[in-house]
């Protein structure tokens, strides 16, 4: 045909989000800071030593709390965009951000309880209603839902090789849709029963 193509035109769709700053101040007397290696009893049985400098340990207590504080706000943060100068902002964690391909399990399922049918149906709505990259797809998840699918796959996810992350061997899960990388996150409430599937290679944290 001669004719020219129908024109097309995308929507384009954004989602919004801040950066949110962790401040902590560390609070510590004089008198402790000149108390450097000070003992107060002997620690046994592998106990913790005294810290030979008291305002390097506070100042190290205070920045894991910060991480701790940081990777429950990834999880559990709720969006808020400070209006004033008293106010907060407030990142909007993943759990939040999520709003499309939600698996309930009251909906459809044999007694509301974790199943291979579930992650089956999670990743088919990735494959075939998103059309998702699925380059990196990981499992979130808390120690309870951990425990349970190493379960249901007949306690078969396994490390395979170049599956190493920080360090750390990742266990795997084989899926019609690739490997599905499993990874324990304490900052998601067991009582919650929440399984994050997540492309990694399409998440990027803002520093």
């Amino acid at each position: 045909s001669a004719g020219a193509p129908t024109q097309v035109t995308y929507d384009k769709d954004q989602e919004y989000n801040v950066a949110q700053i962790f401040q902590y101040a560390v609070d510590i007397t004089y008198p402790a800071m000149s108390a450097t290696s000070y003992l107060d009893g002997l620690p046994i049985a592998g106990g913790q030593q005294q810290p030979t400098d008291p305002g390097v340990f506070q100042l190290r207590a205070n920045m894991e709390q910060m991480a701790l504080d940081f990777d429950w706000h990834i999880i559990n943060g709720t969006y808020n965009a400070a209006t004033t100068a008293g106010t907060a902002f407030q990142m909007r964690g993943l759990v939040e951000a999520i709003d499309t391909n939600k698996i309930n399990a009251d909906s459809g399922y044999t007694d509301d309880v974790l199943s291979t049918k579930m992650v089956d149906d999670a990743m088919l709505a990735l494959a075939d209603t998103s059309k998702a990259p699925m380059v990196d797809l990981w499992a979130v998840c808390s120690a309870a839902t951990k425990q349970k699918l190493s379960k249901l796959y007949g306690n078969t996810p396994f490390t395979a090789p170049g599956t190493i992350v920080g360090g750390q061997a990742i266990e795997v899960i084989n899926t019609d849709f690739g490997q599905l990388k499993l990874m324990y996150e304490p900052q998601i409430p067991t009582s919650t029963n929440q399984l994050l599937i997540l492309d990694m290679a399409q998440i990027a944290p803002v520093f």
